[in-house]
């Protein structure tokens, strides 16, 4: 699940996605994911709609877990999870239904057409059962609409040594799609801080590098400030060096967002105990100067 306007909301009632008709980016948020559509009477299970900062306009969204299975617990997160997980007995992507709303979607876009299509949602992507089978769904209803926009798919990276999910996600590079890898947690302590969960920062950067010698990615990166972090400039250049690692090892980057966490946490009680608040803009920019400086990659960042 990543923090932006590309993710369904997951505040407010019982409120589902609607796809049937032109999709207004009027929605209303459900929890868990996605947004209805308003204009019609039948419920999407995978697509929404929603205006992104990182598109910079109408984003047309993907979500292969809506479940909320996810394999890290991360404390911005929009969707309320203390934990990591429900990771079994998780229901496949119904192929059909995914590819029957994503033609809907794409034969009714919005005036301004869609920005991208990003696969992101309420969950960690990777975990869905049949995710390279949706992934081929997913590129093909794009081809055959002739979707000339990006196509981005966000993960956290836990899982890209699969087999399944290396071979879908080289296919989806191969078709001009883009991987953005979170990597927000460097330490023991981030890790536990901010993604409650206990991960090796060592490993999952080596297991992300390893992947990027072969495909190329981008690296999303959420910021948050307070007690036990470490202060902003200090970490930019903890993420610069490592960074520099994986270039030096050959691994290939199309960029580096910065992103803060605009939507309210699912899990407030949880953000307010950790004492954490989101970065401010000027705080990021800082960030994105060090790193540009550093390591000559284009940095966005987002606020």
């Amino acid at each position: 699940m990543q923090d932006d306007p590309t993710c369904p909301s997951t505040t407010g009632g019982n409120a589902t996605k609607n796809v049937e008709a032109e999709p207004s980016l009027v929605s209303q948020p459900r929890p868990g994911g996605g947004a209805r559509l308003l204009g019609s009477g039948s419920d999407a299970a995978y697509v929404y709609a929603a205006m992104s900062r990182r598109a910079g306009g109408a984003s047309l969204g993907i979500d292969l877990t809506p479940g909320k299975e996810c394999s890290l617990a991360c404390v911005y997160c929009q969707v309320p999870r203390a934990r990591a997980g429900p990771t079994r007995n998780r229901p496949a992507v119904d192929l059909k239904r995914l590819r029957r709303e994503l033609d809907i979607m794409l034969r009714s876009p919005p005036d301004s057409g869609w920005a991208d299509l990003a696969v992101a949602g309420s969950g960690e992507p990777t975990l869905a059962l049949n995710f390279e089978q949706a992934l081929d769904r997913i590129l093909e209803a794009s081809a055959e609409a002739s979707f000339a926009n990006p196509l981005r798919i966000y993960t956290n990276g836990l899982h890209l040594e699969k087999g399944s999910v290396r071979r879908a996600l080289a296919k989806w590079t191969n078709q001009s799609g883009e991987v953005w890898v979170k990597l927000d947690a460097l330490s023991d302590e981030m890790c536990a801080k901010l993604w409650r969960r206990k991960v090796t920062p060592a490993a999952h950067v080596a297991r992300i590098w390893r992947f990027a010698e072969e495909q190329p990615i981008g690296i999303q990166t959420t910021i948050m400030r307070g007690e036990g972090m470490v202060c902003l400039e200090t970490l930019a250049h903890q993420l610069a060096a490592v960074v520099s690692w994986g270039l030096a090892l050959g691994a290939k980057f199309h960029g580096i967002q910065l992103v803060s966490p605009t939507r309210p946490a699912g899990d407030l009680a949880a953000v307010r105990a950790a004492r954490l608040t989101p970065a401010s803009r000027d705080e990021l920019e800082v960030v994105a100067r060090i790193l540009e400086t550093e390591l000559g990659l284009p940095v966005q960042a987002f606020a």
